[in-house]
């Protein structure tokens, strides 16, 4: 329409001029039929044209990309481009995104075993594409050492972010540690062949006893309830020989044979001369975890014959939920024990300190356990439901020694007291001491330093057996046996005397 309009304008101007009325010179309102010789505006970033559709006039449009007087590298995440008609320097794509890690500067064997477990991270990292494309990254990350090399590409949207899980594998020996150490952990994130991000720091293993977990998290001790670890079956070997049938059955017998078998389990670590070492529970967050403390895998306190509190409560617990006995572990102040689901439902508690003393028998385990359930501050972990739940014990490896004794010679002799006492219950009246062996209901040991009644082994502290043997009752302490140490290792009796440890009488 435009240019029927020009042609028109024309038409009459030539017939103006043919009849010679005007003069052009002073008729400017006619537009020039040609364009300027030079239409630049000297910007790079525009693209200077003029024709008949301008109608003859220049016109500057906006140029955007690289072209001849704009492109090329600033430096290696920037270059020149064209935008909206300006020459600018741009990010280039493959440096367009931002990285940000979480801290993971100690790494708990124990905690990386449970994330695991649960499909969990070990830690995370927040990507964003800052830039104007679609993008991928590639992430990767390891323990030096400890851990696979963990890999994965991420893909972005402009403007997306994404939080990345970095989920790492490690060899079985990682949670076997004896002590704490650094590692070398690694995280590296690259687009196309530039590198975004690479970290490579200093952290710190803990080493795998440690148990401090989280308040709620307290059935992660079930992680130390290695009941498939080879010397868990050696030691069961050797309390067979201890049952009246040289078997287990379990929850498959009843109360007496239940009896019987958790007593064999007793006396088969009791002869392997496993010391008792004391140990305390401390607390480094009262707010955030229940106790800080280490815990010997079973294997351990088998292998260095020696255990505390909790290290014995893990090594029965491990035991009996091998022979598919419900447990649990007791803890109260400053204590833990080991706890038997019985068959009503009702908890059996065994003082896992007492395999250790030298005096003391099953029955004695369970009563001192029965003591302490009464302690106003119990508190029970369910281990059994904990390994129902999905909790289950660190990866060791079998590659570690058991140290597990034949205890054939001692077995041999509590079987004799079975027959002689003619029962399988633990109702007889008759006795079976670990230093004494077999005594019938109403003896006395050889030594008259102890007597038997209704079943049990007691010290005789006044004139029983005729003699006076001389213990000590102390005010913090109550009765304390001649020749043995307090409860807390502080004090000793010798001939009726206390006296304070303070020359390594107690170790």
């Amino acid at each position: 329409m435009q240019n029927h309009r020009l042609v028109i304008i024309s038409l009459i101007g030539i017939f103006i001029l043919s009849m010679g009325c005007i003069d052009l010179r002073s008729f400017p309102l006619l537009p020039s039929l040609t364009c300027p010789v030079d239409c630049s505006d000297g910007l790079p970033c525009t693209q200077d044209i003029c024709s008949q559709d301008t109608e003859y006039r220049c016109q500057h449009l906006p140029i955007n990309g690289e072209v001849n007087m704009c492109s090329g590298d600033v430096d290696e995440c920037h270059m020149k481009t064209c935008n909206k008609g300006m020459c600018v320097t741009d990010l280039k794509q493959y440096c367009a995104y931002g990285v940000e890690c979480e801290d993971f500067n100690v790494i708990s064997p124990a905690y990386e075993f449970y994330k695991s477990i649960n499909q969990l991270p070990s830690f995370a990292c927040s990507v964003t594409n800052i830039g104007k494309q679609q993008g991928s990254i590639q992430i990767t990350s390891e323990v030096e050492g400890y851990s696979n090399e963990f890999e994965k590409s991420v893909s972005l949207r402009p403007g997306e972010s994404k939080d990345v899980g970095i989920n790492l594998v490690y060899d079985d020996e990682f949670y076997d540690l004896p002590d704490a150490r650094s590692a070398i952990l690694k995280t590296k994130m690259v687009s196309g062949a530039y590198t975004l991000y690479s970290d490579s720091k200093s952290v710190q293993i803990e080493k795998s006893s440690v148990f401090s977990p989280n308040l709620g998290d307290e059935g992660l001790i079930a992680m130390w309830v290695t009941y498939n670890d080879p010397c868990i079956e050696e030691i069961i070997s050797e309390a067979k020989k201890f049952t009246p049938s040289k078997q287990f059955v379990g929850y498959l017998g009843d109360e007496d044979t239940m009896y019987w078998e958790l007593a064999a389990i007793f006396y088969s670590l009791y002869y392997q001369d496993i010391k008792y070492v004391s140990s305390t529970f401390t607390s480094t967050n009262v707010a955030e975890a229940m106790y800080n403390q280490d815990i010997r895998f079973p294997y351990r306190s088998l292998k260095y014959k020696q255990m505390n509190c909790i290290d014995g409560a893990v090594l029965y617990a491990a035991i009996l939920e091998k022979l598919d006995y419900q447990t649990g572990i007791a803890f109260i102040p400053g204590h833990a024990f080991v706890l038997v689901r019985d068959f009503d439902g009702s908890w059996i508690p065994i003082e896992t300190t007492m395999t250790g003393d030298d005096i003391s028998s099953f029955d004695d385990a369970v009563y001192s356990g029965y003591d302490s359930m009464q302690d106003p501050d119990l508190f029970i972990i369910d281990v059994h439901a904990a390994i129902e739940s999905g909790i289950t014990p660190m990866p060791l490896g079998g590659n570690h020694e058991c140290n597990v004794d034949d205890l054939t010679e001692e077995a041999t002799a509590y079987q004799e007291y079975l027959s002689q006492s003619g029962s399988q219950s633990g109702n007889s009246g008759d006795c079976y001491d670990v230093d004494y062996g077999y005594m019938t209901d109403g003896a006395c040991s050889y030594d008259k330093a102890a007597y038997c009644q209704d079943g049990l082994v007691y010290w005789a502290i006044h004139e029983e057996c005729g003699s006076v043997y001389p213990n000590c009752i102390d005010t913090d302490y109550g009765l304390v046996y001649n020749g043995y140490c307090s409860s807390d290792s502080q004090a000793y009796c010798e001939n009726g005397v206390m006296y304070w440890a303070s020359y390594g009488e107690c170790g």
